[in-house]
């Protein structure tokens, strides 16, 4: 094969080697420091080389990988793994972390992995297990947390978010794109969302106030037409419109929606394990209910990976059919608090 030939390259590379890549590619130095915080050292490597070299040698030869308690390690053309959560069989059959099955691949021969030879070749498979241990220690990744779900809600997990211990959280027009692990943990629980908005065209008035989530699962308080709706929507199967038919009126408006958790009852048929339960939601146009309607499900764990809060607009996906994102408010938003209710 020639240097420089256009052709595809065979050194083994993982994600993690891009960033090394460009910088190199770029004479760029790994930065020590961004905005005053001190960096981890970058653990890809470079592959530039390969541009003009298409016989040069792979630089990546050890990756370890895991997620949820799947795990696996690579290193010379090897690859021995774990499949912790087999998602085709039972759960019953399920197995504990310490005593999960590896297995064994000669990737070289068996790109396609299909042949296990953990049985026949066990020193090897010794030594890949004695390998992922070290890469595991240096890299963090143990203590291992298989949990799936109950890891994508902080409250649920046991794990501290950027509002841990805050009941209340007041946003102004411009705050978009906010994390939901940066935001008011309000699933599986009561809540109230309180908005002063200010229009001078009520007919017209248009926009969405504040969303989360996105068109698989989310809620949206908006305005169509002078008239504030609010929407939940449950994972692009349930929608639940609250809709008021009072409408605005010109100058200083205040929403608010009050939702109320059914703690006590057995929820929809979204609950799992006595979480995801339904609740009654009251919207208020200044000062008077103007609608309340049952909500018979909600989401227990993660609107979205993706689709965090905004005001003023529902950035990404839309959370309603019966408007395109991000449909931006048209009026003035003074504030949004949201607050939980015990």
């Amino acid at each position: 094969m020639r240097q420089g030939e256009k052709s595809l390259r065979e050194q083994w590379t993982h994600v993690i080697d891009v960033a090394p890549t460009i910088l190199d590619v770029a004479d760029l130095p790994e930065p020590d420091l961004v905005e005053g915080v001190e960096q981890i050292p970058m653990a890809g490597v470079s592959f530039a080389d390969t541009f003009k070299d298409a016989d040069a040698k792979s630089k990546h030869t050890t990756q370890y990988f895991e997620l949820g308690g799947n795990r696996g390690i690579y290193h010379d053309g090897w690859l021995a793994r774990v499949v912790h959560f087999p998602l085709w069989e039972d759960t019953k059959v399920f197995n504990t972390l310490q005593n999960d099955k590896w297995e064994l691949f000669d990737t070289t021969k068996d790109w396609a992995l299909a042949n296990d030879l953990a049985a026949k070749n066990p020193e090897k498979l010794k030594e890949m297990q004695e390998l992922f241990d070290e890469e595991a220690e240096k890299y963090h990744v143990y203590p291992i947390d298989d949990r799936s779900l109950e890891r994508m809600n902080a409250e649920t997990a046991g794990r501290p978010d950027a509002l841990f211990g805050k009941k209340s959280l007041t946003l102004y027009a411009g705050a978009q794109g906010i994390p939901e692990n940066s935001f008011l943990n309000i699933k599986n629980r009561s809540f109230d969302i309180n908005a002063i908005i200010h229009t001078d065209d009520v007919a017209n008035t248009n926009g969405v106030i504040i969303a989360q989530g996105g068109n698989f699962a989310g809620w949206s308080l908006y305005v169509k037409d002078g008239k504030p709706i609010f929407e939940y929507n449950w994972l692009s199967y349930e929608y639940t419109k609250v809709s008021s038919d009072v409408p605005l009126k010109e100058g200083e408006n205040e929403i608010t929606v009050k939702f109320r958790y059914d703690e006590d009852g057995k929820g929809g048929e979204g609950n799992i394990n006595g979480l995801g339960k339904g609740g009654h939601a009251y919207l208020y146009v200044n000062g008077k209910l103007a609608a309340e309607k049952l909500i018979p499900n909600t989401i227990a764990v993660m609107f979205s990976l993706d689709d965090g809060v905004g005001v003023g607009e529902d950035e990404g996906g839309a959370v309603s059919k019966d408007y395109k994102a991000p449909f931006v408010f048209n009026q003035e938003i003074e504030s949004v608090t949201t607050a939980l209710v015990e």
